[in-house]
């Protein structure tokens, strides 16, 4: 089944969606210091929905084959200082 794919871009910890969605992809990365990308469902205090560490100067580009990651609610993301993400949703 295809589904149309939005991308969405931070770089600072927010809120990425304010709706139900399914990560389908995550390219991120780190700048000068190393850390964690969180992404939540909901909110900074909510499920833990995925967590990786890159270390300093660090890129990743992760998949989610099938029907990815989904989100409940709304997805929201913590990254390091310095660090970006790109969501690839649908």
């Amino acid at each position: 089944m295809s589904t149309a794919i939005n991308a969405v871009y931070i770089s600072a910890t927010a809120t990425a969606t304010d709706y139900p969605t399914r990560i389908r992809g995550i390219s991120w990365g780190t700048a000068a210091t190393k850390g964690d990308l969180v992404v939540r469902d909901a909110s900074a205090s909510g499920n833990i929905i995925y967590q990786q560490t890159l270390g300093v100067s660090g890129t990743s580009d992760v998949y989610v084959p099938d029907l990815g990651i989904r989100v409940k609610t709304k997805l929201h993301a913590t990254v390091p200082s310095g660090g970006f993400a790109t969501f690839l949703l649908g």
